[in-house]
């Protein structure tokens, strides 16, 4: 970090602020405009549009929000600062204000700032330098609360810190100079915090009685095949542009793009029950397969040759638009064409054979909409 420091004065005459308000404290860490108040039972709004008043038994909680992560960050105090947190609902509206439990202890919490998805704040709690020291939350990180550390942190009080692009603003304070308690250092950033990654985990479970059941997981990237574990948390890094496949013996295999959760649920279908297939679906008046569906039909073909079985039926279905007749066909051919494909990739498939139903069998009762246009496996073993 390379600081410079400047008087106040200067900073407002000759620096082109970014798009935060620096919160004034005193020594103590407290906001100076609470002082001037003097009143205990009132709340501020640290924004980076503004700075805010509100009573706390008020509802005028909702008119400035943090950080384009849409939280209303709150500080409130009687004999102790915490930090307090609202979302911002769809309609433009604000949760309750919520105690921010991870980051209060029974010390103070004070300055909270927002850059990056990292969320900074000061606090003279017992693992300080001296005073008040900087810290930050980072929720993927094995210890979520960290302390900034020396390039940051000293036997002083550090009382708020705004972050933008390279550069910092840090708030120093000397409760026992008479002469100058307090100055801002404006600096520049040289080595950069690095967040840590999102973990996520992996549960597979039976999609009739919900019960978690062993499988083996893989990792789909490219041609890539590669096994991983449902007893490992991995980083959100590697699932970049990939999917996961998810095999179980008694099983029909699934593939899921969507990674994103701390906690990925999975479900299969148990192969005598009928198998609607997710990954393949048609458009309008259509039996072509898009890549998607020749993606997913490529491993199930892999996994058709490594079991044995007595007969696989590929039923084709269509919505109810257009003649009776003229479905039927079109269902026959979109069975037709997973077929097709099916053996062109592994010509050694057996007991594989094709049936169209027509708009006969919706996905559901009562149900006309695109889903019905889909292909479905009946597997007897």
């Amino acid at each position: 970090l390379i600081i410079l420091r400047l008087f106040i004065p200067i900073l407002i005459s000759s620096f082109s602020a970014p798009n935060f308000v620096i919160s004034p404290l005193d020594i103590r860490g407290r906001p100076i405009i609470d002082k001037i108040l003097g009143n205990k039972d009132k709340k501020m709004v640290y924004s980076n549009v503004g700075t805010k008043i509100v009573d706390v038994n008020n509802n005028d909680k909702n008119k400035f929000s943090l950080s384009q992560k849409k939280i209303l960050q709150l500080a409130k105090w009687s004999m102790i600062i915490e930090q307090y947190y609202s979302k911002i609902n769809n309609d433009g509206s604000f949760t309750n204000a919520v105690n921010f439990d991870i980051v209060n202890t029974s010390y103070e919490e004070v300055s909270p700032s927002y850059f990056e998805d990292i969320f900074y704040f000061s606090s003279n709690n017992e693992s300080s330098y001296g005073g008040y020291d900087i810290y930050l939350l980072d929720n993927y990180s094995n210890k979520p609360i960290t302390n900034l550390g020396s390039s940051i942190n000293s036997h002083l009080d550090e009382t708020s810190i705004n972050l933008w692009d390279d550069y910092i603003l840090l708030t120093k304070e000397d409760r026992f100079n008479q002469i100058n308690k307090s100055e801002i250092l404006f600096g520049q950033i040289t080595r950069p915090y690095k967040k840590a990654s999102k973990k996520i985990t992996f549960k597979t479970f039976d999609n009739e009685t919900k019960e978690e059941i062993v499988s083996n997981l893989f990792l789909i990237k490219g041609d890539e095949k590669i096994k991983i574990s449902n007893e490992v948390s991995y980083n959100m890094e590697l699932f970049s542009d990939s999917e996961i496949l998810a095999e179980s013996k008694g099983y029909f295999p699934q593939l899921i793009k969507e990674i994103n959760k701390d906690t990925n649920s999975i479900y299969l279908d148990r192969l005598d029950k009928k198998i609607v297939t997710r990954n393949i679906y048609f458009e309008f008046d259509s039996y072509s397969l898009n890549n998607d569906s020749k993606k997913f039909l490529s491993i199930i073909s892999d996994w058709l040759i490594t079991n044995t079985f007595k007969s696989i039926e590929i039923a084709g279905h269509t919505d109810d638009i257009g003649s009776k007749e003229y479905n039927y066909e079109l269902s026959l051919k979109r069975a037709k064409s997973v077929f097709d494909f099916l053996l062109k990739k592994n010509p050694t498939i057996k007991n594989l054979i094709y049936k169209g139903y027509g708009s006969s069998i919706p996905i559901k009762s009562n149900y006309i909409g695109p889903d019905n246009r889909r292909i479905e496996f009946k597997i007897t073993y």
